[in-house]
């Protein structure tokens, strides 16, 4: 199983991530109790390590959290408490990798065991590093921001864990607006070392190229092997939840080119088309309606996160005419797409 095989709502994260967070708001003095309200999480599984959580769950988390204190802090704060420990084996193989693009690459491979919620691309560009990150799933702009801040927190924390204390970053680019999550430039220093440039065409952390060549300092090939088979064994065991709905719509959003037909989609889930239209009526939903919906969130994505103009968009959500998507935008939001830039730009939340 793979992490594209598996949905929001499947119980595939340990509780690393949660344990930092809920740490953080307690020193701020905000209860447990309070923070946990609506994630379906009880108090006790805090104390018992097997514990698996869904992405929705910790979602719920990030939301009871920023109403308590600034969500840049928070995410930040809990992202340098995170260490390699937190993720069990995941973590291990990451410490034992044979270099740091071997530890990416299984960062990507076991998502979820990571806590990670996007998919990493490193790449060399001159004398520097790029390391990017990529949406694995649909968020609004609000926890677009939140997710962003706290992964890249955790990925240097883990960075530095793995490699050496000295890895430090030369910039930062988030892909929102400075205004959004409440900028704290005290946090950003402390956590980053450099203050982020903001509207940037995509997420990134840059860094000296030099330490392509550095190896991880626990590296091992008997024990990255065996944690990679002991997450293998998780993977193949995470507790799903049978959300045919969800399924379908992570992998509409996962294609970047043309949205495949419910014919393919099928042939991907083993099944005829038939049944798939039968489960997802049983869900209250068609095709359709999941090809719409994943067209709306994609195009509010790209409008909140990118310069892409409105004729480029409508390509890329699949419709030929930029008018129909104009059309629809306005339908979808009550906004026409410029409109609605404007109000993300001014830090409004719409639709």
């Amino acid at each position: 199983m793979t992490h594209s095989d598996i949905s929001i709502r499947d119980r595939a994260c340990y509780l690393g991530e949660v344990l930092a967070l809920l740490s953080v708001l307690n020193e701020q003095g905000c209860a447990t109790h309070d923070a946990l309200t609506g994630t379906d999480i009880e108090h006790r599984a805090l104390l018992d390590w097997r514990t698996k959580i869904s992405l929705c769950q910790q979602l719920q988390l990030h939301r009871n959290g920023v109403r308590m204190m600034s969500a840049t802090s928070l995410a930040l704060a809990a992202g340098r408490r995170l260490r390699l420990s937190s993720f069990g084996f995941a973590g291990g193989a990451f410490a034992s990798a044979d270099s740091l693009a071997t530890a990416i690459e299984m960062t990507n491979r076991f998502a979820p065991l990571m806590g990670a919620k996007f998919h990493l691309k490193l790449r060399k560009e001159g004398s520097e590093a790029v390391l990017g990150f990529e949406f694995l799933h649909s968020f609004d702009i609000q926890e677009q921001r939140f997710c962003i801040e706290l992964e890249m927190s955790k990925m240097l924390t883990l960075l530095r864990e793995a490699i050496s204390p000295d890895f430090r970053l030369t910039s930062v680019a988030l892909n929102t607006s400075a205004e959004l999550g409440g900028t704290n430039n005290r946090e950003y220093a402390i956590t980053f070392g450099t203050y982020p440039s903001f509207n940037a065409p995509n997420c990134e952390m840059r860094f000296d190229s030099r330490w392509l060549r550095a190896n991880p300092v626990a590296r091992c090939n008997l024990m990255y092997e065996s944690c990679v088979a002991s997450c293998e064994r998780i993977m193949s065991k995470v507790e799903r939840c049978d959300d045919v709905c969800m399924r379908v719509k992570n992998r509409l959003l996962s294609y970047t080119d043309t949205l495949p037909t419910l014919t393919e989609l099928a042939q991907w889930m083993n099944v005829s088309p038939r049944t798939l239209r039968r489960k997802l009526a049983d869900q209250g939903m068609s095709y359709n309606q999941l090809v719409d919906e994943v067209r709306k969130q994609l195009a509010i994505n790209f409008l909140s996160t990118s310069r892409m103009s409105a004729e480029e968009i409508s390509g890329r959500v699949g419709y030929s005419d930029a008018s129909n998507f104009r059309h629809a935008f306005r339908r979808w939001t009550g906004l026409s797409p410029s409109d609605f830039r404007e109000s993300m730009l001014h830090g409004m939340s719409v639709a």
